[in-house]
């Protein structure tokens, strides 16, 4: 009674396993960015790379920024942006390169 019991519970365990992993997409991801995402992301992007520039060179300000711009990019991917974060990201790259920060 207690072997059927038990093999009763795993399967009805698994069952249920797969039905609620079997609503999310393969990727793991729930959605993607929206149009008006992207224009968000594309605005803040923009003025993180403008809070680069803007900032001393070669100094702590100016790293704190950079990496404020890859910790916000990142988090975007991992909340299941990765067209927002890519935006973000071409954003802040475009502002630093017409800065002449980098090539």
């Amino acid at each position: 009674m207690m072997r059927r019991r038990f093999w009763g519970a795993l399967i009805g365990a698994i069952v249920l396993f797969f039905i609620v992993f079997s609503l999310f997409p393969a990727d793991g991801r729930a959605s993607d960015s929206t149009d008006e995402d992207i224009e968000a992301a594309i605005i803040a992007g923009t003025d993180a790379g403008n809070a680069v520039v803007e900032a001393k060179a070669n100094s702590m300000e100016r790293e704190r920024a950079v990496f404020d711009i890859r910790a916000r990019e990142s988090q975007l991917r991992k909340a299941g942006f990765p067209s927002a974060a890519d935006a973000y990201a071409d954003a802040a790259e475009k502002v630093m390169k017409e800065a002449g920060l980098f090539e």
